[in-house]
This record gives C-alpha cells, structure tokens and sequence, in this order.
C-alpha cells in the first residue's frame, strides 16, 4: 500500500466507513475505491477523474479536500520521480547510412509517374 492509501484507509477506519458504503454514498466503484487504497495507478481512470474520486472521497468522510488532493499530488509527484526514462543508444548514423525502406522509393516513382501524367495531359489541353 502506498502512502496517499494508506492516508485514505487511515482516515476511512478512523470515521469507521466501510468501502462498499463509502462506494455507495460517493457512486464511486468498489474496484475504483480498492485500487485508490492500493495505490494501483495503473489500474486507475485518466487523473482527472481520479482527482474528482478524491474529492468525493473526502467530502463523505468530512475531510479537507485541499489536503486530500494535496496528499494525491504528493504521490504523482513521487510516483513521476520514480520513472525513468531509457538513454537512447548511441547514434551510429555516421558509420553507415541507414537503408529506406521500400515502401519509400514506390512513394518517390509515384510521385514521378503522377507529374509525368500531369505534364503530359496539360499538353494535351492546351493544344
């Protein structure tokens, strides 16, 4: 359990609510609710939603919203921290040129053939 779910559940067990209560009052879904707790941000709607979850959560058990969401920005900050993004491998572009692909050339020939028709039907017009 993470610690903004741990937050929730702590204030949740403290007004003495169960979850499927809580779901009930808020119309938030049991599984919604169980994943807020986990801390299962993968399992999660887009943050938008989840922000309004919070809120919702909050209101029912009487607790401040602003610290609520405070606490749920805390850990998407700590979260986003933990990535990490790979380093691309190291550039060899100048060793070897990179092949196209042959689908690039057909495009080129296409492109050639279509100005050849052009040229030679516009010939034909204005004569």
């Amino acid at each position: 359990m993470t610690p903004f779910g741990e937050y929730l559940k702590r204030e949740r067990d403290a007004k003495n609510v169960s979850l499927s209560d809580l779901s009930q009052a808020t119309k938030i879904p049991l599984r919604t609710l169980e994943r807020l707790e986990a801390g299962d941000a993968n399992a999660l709607p887009a943050p938008v939603f989840v922000r309004g979850f919070v809120k919702a959560y909050a209101r029912h058990l009487r607790l401040d919203e602003q610290i609520a969401l405070g606490e749920l920005d805390k850990w998407n900050e700590a979260r986003e921290a933990e990535l990490v993004i790979p380093e691309p491998p190291p550039s060899t572009a100048g060793d070897r040129a990179v092949p196209l692909h042959p689908r690039s050339k057909i495009g080129g020939v296409a492109l050639l053939v279509l100005v050849i028709v052009l040229v030679v039907v516009a010939a034909r017009w204005l004569n």
